[in-house]
Parts: structure tokens; sequence; C-alpha cells
């Protein structure tokens, strides 16, 4: 039995030894992979609160972020609109009263206060960017105007930040 077992395990080895053999040659063939890349981009932006005010004789200013997150170096362009206040430009926007339909007196500028004045119009007074593929922090500064005489209420606007790209 033992010699059975051992002739068993030579042919077997011997069988395997040759089929190994049968494969001594190759052949390639190239696999194609792809993929397309669509330009994308999100927005999103902090609130800007006043807080509580009496007198407005001095500006105050209340910086903030916006974050913009694009397909690696694309580029964009970030309008910011002019508010719902009634005659609202970008040069002066308008918060309303909910109660008394009073006007208090605003601006947002890109970077510090003393940046330029964000707006609208492609070109002019937008931000101009080149997306890094990662979540871009955008400084702004909101600035509720000095010297403003406004009746007691509580005051809101809504500005629409779009982006470009």
């Amino acid at each position: 039995m033992t010699k059975t077992i051992l002739a068993t395990i030579f042919a077997a080895t011997a069988l395997s030894l040759t089929s190994s053999a049968a494969f001594a040659q190759t052949a390639a063939a190239n696999m194609d992979v792809s993929m397309t890349v669509a330009a994308e981009c999100t927005l999103a932006t902090d609130p800007v609160a006043f807080g509580n005010q009496a007198l407005i004789d001095v500006a105050v200013e209340v910086p903030g972020n916006m974050t913009v997150q694009c397909t690696a170096n694309a580029p964009y362009q970030i309008q910011l609109g002019v508010g719902n206040g009634a005659l609202a430009t970008v040069e002066t926007r308008f918060m309303t009263g909910v109660a008394n339909g009073g006007l208090a007196t605003y601006t947002v500028h890109q970077g510090l206060a003393t940046g330029p004045i964000w707006g609208a119009t492609l070109g002019t007074n937008t931000l101009d960017g080149t997306a890094t593929g990662g979540a871009d922090v955008i400084p702004f500064t909101a600035v509720l105007a000095a010297n403003q005489s406004v009746q007691a209420d509580t005051y809101a606007d809504v500005l629409i930040a779009t982006i470009n790209y």
C-alpha cells in the first residue's frame, strides 16, 4: 500500500511539472480605464448678525467667510446680490424692519471692511478665484453704516451668493 501511495504522489508531481510547461508562452492585452470629471462647485456662507444695537453712531463691522469647494483648478466668480431692501444697490444695501418697514443701511466687502464692495456684476465687483480642489475659505466683512437713525425693530435682509464656474 505504501508503494501505491508513493507511486500516486510521484505521478501527481510529474503531472504538475509537465502541466506548468504547457504554459510557457504568454500573450498580453491592454485594459483601457477612463473617467470624465465634470466641473462642479459648492458654496456656503456664514450668516451676518449685527447683534443688538441702540444708537448707531459708529460703524459696526462683522467678519465672516464663504466656503467654496470646486473641481481642482476650476476658475470661478462669486456674485453677491443686492438683497431685498427697497431701492438697494451693492453700494447701499438695506435691512428692512419687520414691524415698521424702516431701513438700516449696510455694505458687504471682500476681505476687510476697507476691501472692495462685493457686488453682482461679473468682472466688475465680483470675486474671481481658482479652486484648489479643497475647501477654499473666502473672507468678507459686513459693515453697518455709522450715524443711522433707525426705529426700534428687528431688521433683516437676504442676500443671494451665486458661484459661476
